[in-house]
């Protein structure tokens, strides 16, 4: 069984505005241990005439966030960046609905931005909500061990999904490190019969902005999963074990094997 984690307690940040309000009344709620801003579409980009907000926040090194963009007006999308204004992460529906919902672990302390726009063509001065939680961390990726081991070197690694483990958006997740050359082809395969397994693969910089190499659902048969994972780089992966479904729990074997390299 993986590493487990207590579920993500949600504490209020102290989080500072960088002196700066950008057309967004501060401090409207603190409500749900989250703190909530609520903001309007008030700037257009003066190349292609878009409507945008844009909102600085202070954000620390080695915590884990969730930035959330809800509106009833238009359906959001948000971007984020780093404190040198690159952009490390975006979202459009990754919360409820059409909502916006970025999970990010920052590597180090700063200002960042989030700058929220319409996918569908808002008017100037549509209403939206900007939600900061700093959630827990999640657990450590280890080292397994494999329960078995064919002579096509198919090595299984048993596990269970359960209410303890690390959260994200509302499923649970266990996650394995196996270290891949470049070139090389590997084979993972997640089977369960008690929940909807999908299987995510991460380099450090996809880990930190939750945003997979890749990723699949359902082409191991059935509900399970599989993926071919060719790197162009050598190096460490976090392969993720998670589930379709919020709140699914169960038993899975993740099995992974290294095609021979010609």
């Amino acid at each position: 069984m993986a590493a487990k984690a207590k579920r993500k307690i949600l504490i209020a940040l102290g989080l500072m505005l960088a002196g700066e309000s950008d057309g967004v009344e501060q401090a409207l709620a603190q409500r749900a241990q989250a703190i909530t801003y609520a903001g309007k579409l008030d700037r257009r980009n003066p190349r292609d005439g878009e409507i945008y907000a844009s909102y600085p926040i202070q954000l620390t090194a080695g915590k884990r966030y969730e930035i959330g963009v809800d509106s009833e007006a238009f359906d959001p999308a948000m971007t984020l960046t780093d404190p040198d204004a690159e952009v490390i992460a975006d979202d459009d529906d990754g919360g409820e609905g059409n909502n916006a919902l970025l999970d990010f672990s920052p590597t180090r302390s700063g200002t960042y931005r989030v700058r929220v726009k319409a996918v569908d063509g808002a008017k100037p001065g549509a209403d939206y909500k900007l939600t900061l939680r700093e959630v827990r961390p999640l657990p450590a990726p280890i080292k397994a061990k494999p329960q078995s081991t064919t002579a096509l070197r198919l090595e299984t690694y048993g596990g269970t999904l359960e209410a303890s483990d690390g959260e994200i958006r509302g499923k649970y997740e266990d996650e394995f490190i196996f270290h891949v050359n470049s070139g090389q082809t590997m084979l993972f395969f997640l089977k369960s019969d008690a929940i909807d397994p999908v299987l995510q693969i991460f380099d450090a910089q996809g880990k930190t902005t939750d945003q997979p190499i890749t990723q699949d659902d359902d082409s191991g048969g059935g509900k399970n999963a599989f993926i071919a994972f060719t790197p162009d780089t050598e190096g460490d992966y976090i392969v993720r074990v998670t589930s379709a479904n919020n709140g699914e729990t169960g038993a899975y074997a993740l099995r992974a094997a290294a095609m021979p390299e010609s």
